[in-house]
């Protein structure tokens, strides 16, 4: 199973009135934990309680498409603030560091191809 923490940046609804819209559904812009920027469907279950702030989880499990495997991308969960705070916290942490080396020892020798 494979999924993606996200910060909810704007939901945007169907039924806003600054948007004119085809379909019922409804999106959110997110910043990932690793600073990736995405739009992505979320549930229909879950859709009228999603807000700007939340942290939420995408599914990212593969599903195929035109013959090959991309990542589902929809929003099926919503953290409490105290719950989202912590793994929030947790994640961007851990991209910090990884970030500035201070994770780990390893140097990637892009000449060699390797990590030494």
């Amino acid at each position: 199973m494979a999924y993606h923490l996200g910060k909810v940046l704007e939901v945007i609804s169907f039924d806003l009135k600054e948007v004119i819209s085809a379909e019922n559904t409804v999106q959110a812009s997110l910043i990932m934990w690793d600073e990736n920027r995405l739009i992505m469907d979320v549930d229909s279950k879950i859709a009228g309680k999603v807000k700007k702030s939340d942290i939420v989880l995408c599914d990212y499990n593969p599903v195929q498409v035109g013959g090959q495997a991309v990542p589902r991308q929809i929003i099926v969960k919503i953290f409490s603030k105290k719950a989202g705070e912590k793994i929030w916290n947790e994640f961007t942490e851990y991209h910090s560091d990884k970030k500035n080396n201070k994770i780990g020892n390893m140097n990637f020798d892009a000449g060699q191809g390797m990590i030494r």
